[in-house]
Formats: C-alpha cells, structure tokens, sequence
C-alpha cells in the first residue's frame, strides 16, 4: 500500500488513483474508495463511464439508490456496450420497488450475456413481486438451467408455487432446497406453511417443532406450533404454546387470535368472549366484532349475537361469511326472510359457495318455496362434487 501511495503523491497518476479506489472499495472504505475513484476522474476528465459505474457501484451499497441511478444512467450514456451497467440499473429499479423498469434492465443485460444466472433470478423475483407468477415460474426454472442446485432459486420457486396453488410442487421444491442447504431456516418455515396449505398438519407441526429445538424464542415459529396443534385438536398443548408466545410478544395480533380460536375451538366461549372484549376496547377491528358474535351464538344469545354480526358487515361489507352467520343467527331466531336477505347478498359476493346455497335452500324450504329450495340444493350438490374433483 506504502509502495502504492508513493507513485500517486503529486500528481495522481489515473491507475493507481484507480486501482487504490477499488482496492478500498472491495475493504468496504466507501469514503476512501469515493476519493480516490473522483481523482481518477478528475484525470479523465469526468468521461471514463467505468469509474462512473464504480461511484455508482458505492452510491448503491451506501443506499442511495436515487445517485446510484443517475450515475449508471451517465455511464450508459458514455457506453451502452456494458451489460453490467444495466444489470445494477436493473437492481437499483429493484430496491426501489419499480419491478418493471428494473426487469427491462436486467433482460437488456441479458442481451449480453452478464451475469445469466443472476439476471434470470433477478427478472423472475420481479415477476413474482409484480403477482405475474406464471411469468416468474417461466424465468426461475430458466435460472436453474444455469445452476440446479441453487437452494435461494428453489426456495423462490417454490413460493412462487405457493402462491399459485400448486401446493405439492412448491413442497418438491422446498425439500430439494433442503438437500442443498439443510437446517435453513427460511425454507423450513415455507415448508411448514405448505404443509399447512395442504392441510397436512402433522408434517407441519413437525418442521417448526424442529425450527423450536433451534430457536424457542422466534414468535412465528410458537404461533405456528399453536396453530397447528389447534387443528389437531391437541387445545391444552396449543394453548401453552400460544400463552409461551404472548409472554414474549403480548400485544402479537397472531398469538391473539389463535389463543381465541383455540378457545373457542375447545368449547371455552366465556373465555374466549372476554378477551375479545378487551381486545376490541383499543381496536375495533370487524374479525374481532366478528368472532364476539359467534362466541355470543354459542352461549344460545342469538339477538346479542346479530347486533355484533351487523357490526362487523359494517366494517366490511365484502366479508360473505360475515353475511352468511349473521343469516344462520336468524334461522335460529325463526326469521327465515330476513335470512334470506343475507344470502342474497353474499352470493352477490361470493356466488360459488356451497354454504350459502344450502343455508338459502333450507329457508326456502321451511318457506314451502320447494322448487327454489331444489334448485339451491342442486347447486350446492354440483360445486360441492367439483371441490371434490379439484
């Protein structure tokens, strides 16, 4: 470094001023790197598009994405035959959240072959961002042609997967991760939430009970176990899960509804009723108001039960099921008209939900409109045999 210094005292000679400023540069010395990168601009006259890249290379990782920008953008200008230059355009359109300016820059890299695999990674997470899975599938599985053992590859693959519903794919892609990268903690967890996708519970419970033994203290890690216990019908192991939780994190909105679920679940309805009451003293949230009215039902208080029901479809009247018990709470009030009022309403919503046409084909019935009531029926017989068939 000494040897260095001497030849770039007076003047700055570019080349070591140059290599100085990489040099700093891969040390993560952002401020010296910047220094001696601008003295050997200076020597070419603020027109070398590479030391521009760099200076855009360290604007980037110091998080100023707006200069980084504007300097690759400058040494495009000079030289638009770098495919790296627009690669990193590319990734700072992506840390600024403009997916589709940053998916043009990243295939214009492409074009000259920088970085492949990265690029094809890169354009497929854009994809995903932008909720154009099948997009994003197309270009992951591009990617893996250039590196099929990439576990950060598999595991975006798979929740991509995920979120299109292709549930025992995304499961595929998630153990094949774990084949690379075993005991990673973020593809164990979307595993588990696959396993829970897929309504497997027991595989579910089993893979963030092995996340547990490693971290008993990461709050989605016990709410899940929680979860998954209820559904177990396991209520007094989920519940000492959830309450191991909550004494960690006790506002964790989660936590909160699980503990009411499972109460309610276990048939536990004044407890679960009191802490709802608390709960919706500080938020007044419509699945709080919601859940107030079910646990009201259950304890046979019917009027009380529709007040918070009409509540809750005030606060948001898109909700079918909020519609859909707010009309079985006045079939057992005997006000089967009103009822059907509801109905009607949520299949507005909601128009293939088996549900709604048999709660409305009852109050048809005992209504003595038997050919309407058949025809809800009827309906309810055809989407229930086409869920089975899915």
């Amino acid at each position: 470094m000494n040897y260095l210094r001497r030849f770039i005292k007076k003047p700055f000679p570019f080349f070591y001023s140059y290599i100085l400023g990489i040099f700093f540069l891969k040390l993560r010395n952002y401020h010296k790197a910047k220094m001696y990168l601008m003295n050997a601009l200076k020597v070419k006259q603020h027109k070398d598009p590479d030391i521009i890249f760099w200076l855009g290379i360290i604007n980037y990782y110091q998080r100023k994405f707006d200069k980084a920008e504007s300097l690759f953008k400058h040494a495009i200008s000079i030289n638009p035959g770098r495919g790296f230059y627009f690669y990193w355009l590319g990734e700072v359109y992506l840390q600024k959240g403009n997916f589709e300016d940053a998916i043009i820059k990243f295939k214009k890299a492409l074009e000259f072959k920088t970085f492949p695999q990265g690029a094809l990674s890169k354009i497929a997470f854009c994809f995903k961002e932008l909720n154009r899975l099948d997009d994003a599938l197309v270009y992951y599985d591009k990617a893996l042609k250039f590196n099929s053992n990439s576990p950060d590859i598999l595991n975006n693959k798979g929740i991509c997967l995920l979120k299109s519903g292709k549930v025992n794919q995304a499961i595929e892609c998630f153990k094949e991760a774990l084949k690379i990268l075993p005991g990673d903690s973020n593809i164990l967890k979307n595993l588990g939430y696959a396993f829970i996708k897929n309504s497997n519970f027991s595989d579910a419970l089993g893979v963030f009970m092995n996340l547990f033994r490693y971290n008993n203290r990461d709050i989605s890690v016990v709410n899940n176990i929680g979860y998954c216990l209820i559904n177990l019908s396991k209520f007094k192991e989920a519940l000492d899960f959830i309450e191991r939780g909550l004494c960690i994190e006790p506002n964790n909105k989660d936590l909160l509804i699980n503990k009411i679920t499972c109460l309610y679940k276990s048939g536990r309805y004044e407890d679960a009723l009191r802490i709802l009451v608390e709960t919706t003293k500080t938020t007044e949230k419509d699945y709080y108001i919601n859940l107030i009215g079910l646990c009201l039902e259950k304890l046979g208080k019917f009027n009380d039960a529709l007040i918070f029901y009409n509540k809750a479809i005030n606060l948001n009247p898109k909700n079918p099921y909020y519609l859909i018990n707010a009309g079985s709470c006045l079939i057992k009030l005997n006000r089967l008209k009103d009822a059907l009022n509801f109905f009607d309403k949520a299949l507005e919503i909601d128009p293939l939900n088996l549900l709604i046409y048999q709660y409305k084909g009852y109050c048809l019935e005992h209504l003595n409109q038997t050919e309407e009531a058949l025809i809800c029926y009827n309906k309810a017989i055809g989407l229930e045999a086409k869920e089975a068939n899915l």
